[in-house]
């Protein structure tokens, strides 16, 4: 069971969008930029692959 004491946080969203672009700014930056590193290299190999493929 999950008493009240444990929930201290606000959740309205407000505060979670300036809580995302104040305090946890570079690491939400971070995680995206290392999602967008992500997509980028599958879609390197997914074309290098193809390309193999062809020949």
């Amino acid at each position: 069971p999950v008493n009240g004491d444990s929930l201290n946080f606000s959740t309205s969203l407000k505060n979670f969008g300036y809580g995302l672009f104040t305090k946890y700014m570079l690491p939400l930056q971070v995680a995206g930029f290392l999602l967008l590193a992500a997509m980028v290299g599958v879609i390197v190999l997914s074309k290098k692959s193809s390309m193999e493929q062809e020949n």
